[in-house]
């Protein structure tokens, strides 16, 4: 028995080692765009994107979990989105804001507050702050990979999405 928390014990040391430094909520509730871009899509219109982007929302299993709203009058479509990733000891969740704008012709995208948060725990640490820290370290590494892998797949499904005609 004594083994037994002795082990549980070191586990919890271990496992808090790889861990990202946390930040307070309020660096990590930062919106300023990481991602963001105004994408051509000749012969399309505005009521023919909303449609698609709905449609990329619906019928996408790349953006994890995800709650959005959508506007019909300024076409504006917002996502609140989370992403398990198997990164760290017990996992790690990704979360993300993207905002979706179609226009004639075109539509912008804006993917903002990304952060990640360590399965079972509140502290949050800012992609700002894992993007910037010295890749030195193997966890920092994979936390860095997952995040621009997660982030690639999201922004190529969404071009793969709005590209793709609603009606053949």
């Amino acid at each position: 028995m004594k083994l037994l928390l002795l082990y549980c014990l070191l586990l919890t040391y271990v496992s808090n080692a790889q861990s990202v430094p946390p930040v307070s909520d309020s660096v990590a509730a930062a919106s300023h765009p990481m991602y963001a871009a105004t994408v051509p899509t000749l012969g399309t219109n505005r009521a023919e994107l909303y449609l698609r982007a709905k449609l990329w929302l619906l019928n996408n299993p790349s953006i994890g979990r995800y709650r959005w709203l959508s506007d019909r009058n300024t076409n504006l479509i917002a996502v609140k989105g989370a992403y398990f990733l198997p990164v760290g000891f017990g996992g790690t969740w990704l979360y993300y804001s993207l905002k979706l704008l179609p226009a004639n012709g075109s539509y912008q995208y804006s993917l903002s507050n990304i952060y990640f948060r360590k399965n079972g725990s509140t502290t949050t640490v800012p992609a700002e702050q894992v993007l910037a820290a010295s890749p030195a370290s193997r966890a920092d590494r994979r936390y860095q990979e997952a995040l621009t892998q997660q982030v690639s797949l999201l922004l190529s499904s969404l071009r793969t999405g709005m590209q793709q005609p609603t009606i053949p």
